[in-house]
Formats: C-alpha cells, structure tokens, sequence
C-alpha cells in the first residue's frame, strides 16, 4: 500500500482516546459532545467508523457513529442515527468524508437484516444553520423531513450549539428510504473497486465479513426485485 494511502473501517478500542480527542473533547458548534465513556461504547458495539491516513495503523483523519437503540419487548424499534461525521480541516473536498459515510452507512445495512424490505429506520439530525454535512446526506439519498425540531435548553451535548430565542437547538430530521438502499450498495460496491478519493488518492477498506462489491451488487439486484 502507498504511504499516502487512504484506510476506512471499524474503529478500535484503542482508537477511542485519539476520536475523541479529534472530534467530541471539543466539537465543531454543531457537532453534539459525547463522553469519553459513550464513545467507547459505541465503538466496542461495532459502531464507529474511521479514516486513517498512511495506512491501517496510522493518524485517524476522520470518524462517523451510527447509534443504534435499544429494543423493548412489545414497542415499535426507535430508528438509528447516522451522526458524527468529522473529516479533519485539510481533508475536507478530497471526498473523504463521503467514502467514509458510503461505507459506514452500507456497512450497517449490511449487517442488520440486509435483505428485508422494512429495515429498521435511519436517521440523521442537521443544525438548521449547519450546511456542511447536507452536501453529502444528499449524495447518500437521505431526505429532509418537514419542519423544525427543537431540543429542549439543558440537554447534555448541546450546550454549546447556537440556539434559538427561547434557548432551544433547531435542528431538521433526515431520513434514509429503505428504497434508496439498491443505490446505496451500487455505490459501495463501485467505491470498493476504484479504491480512490475524488482527487485519485488511493483507499482501502476493511468491510464485515462477506461485504464485497459482487454481493453488494447481487443484493441490490434482489432488494430491486423483491416485491415492496
């Protein structure tokens, strides 16, 4: 591998002190603040993705969260929540954070029930004055919803985002259309394969097991026949 190669995959335990230090000790004002603690819960659920530069064991450049809740017995799943994305300044229009959440976000699917036609919901959550992370929210197909929601002053995270008059976070709901995901997994799949950023920097992946380019292209060509 080039030493000015590009990695992108699951984050590691030993991973969590330099995330969190890159991305949630001091967030971006729109980037909501987690604990040292809850990250390192995320990542040993499996739902940290990171980019690295110079190879598998190097600077990480990048990171992502999918949080997922907790199911209850006898109540509809709560949706999970694609949030977190952090490229570092100088990396920012390489297409970096856009491989990254690609990947993240197919790996997910990939591994939670990817064939059915009713997957459980994913979401994300935009600061209504936060442009940056809609460029590639749409790119991945995520779809504004309606209206403003509002998080309630004294929330922990948020402590340091603009607020409104009344001194609530304005926020808009993204969703992901579980019809979207053949698309999804096409892209993955290509992504897989070129192995490049949008300036022709090389890239490799480490994907969950079984996740290729040909399996994502054989599932997204039974997702599209599958009767909805």
């Amino acid at each position: 591998m080039a030493s000015d190669a590009f990695w992108i995959g699951p984050a590691r335990s030993e991973d969590t002190e330099a995330i969190h230090d890159l991305v949630f000790q001091n967030p971006d004002q729109f980037l909501r603040r987690i604990s040292f603690e809850t990250l390192k819960g995320r990542i040993a659920a499996g739902v940290c993705w990171v980019a690295r530069r110079g190879g598998a064991g190097r600077e990480i450049v990048a990171a992502c969260v999918i949080t997922v809740p907790e199911t209850s017995p006898g109540k509809p799943p709560e949706p999970a929540e694609f949030g977190g994305l952090y490229v570092h300044e100088q990396l920012r229009g390489s297409g970096l954070g856009t491989s990254l959440a690609t990947f993240a976000v197919a790996s997910y699917f990939w591994d939670n029930d990817a064939e059915n036609s009713a997957p459980l919901p994913l979401i994300a959550h935009v600061h209504v004055k936060n442009q940056k992370p809609r460029r590639i929210l749409g790119k991945l197909q995520f779809v504004q919803k309606p209206g403003v929601i509002e998080v309630p002053d004294g929330i922990e995270g948020f402590e340091h985002m603009p607020k409104n008059a009344a001194g609530n976070v304005e926020g808009h709901e993204f969703e992901y259309p579980a019809a979207k995901r053949p698309d999804l997994f096409r892209w993955a799949a290509m992504v897989l394969e070129t192995r490049t950023l949008t300036k022709g920097e090389p890239v490799e992946f480490d994907c969950p097991i079984g996740m290729t380019a040909a399996e994502l292209r054989r599932l997204a060509a039974a997702l599209d026949s599958a009767p909805r």
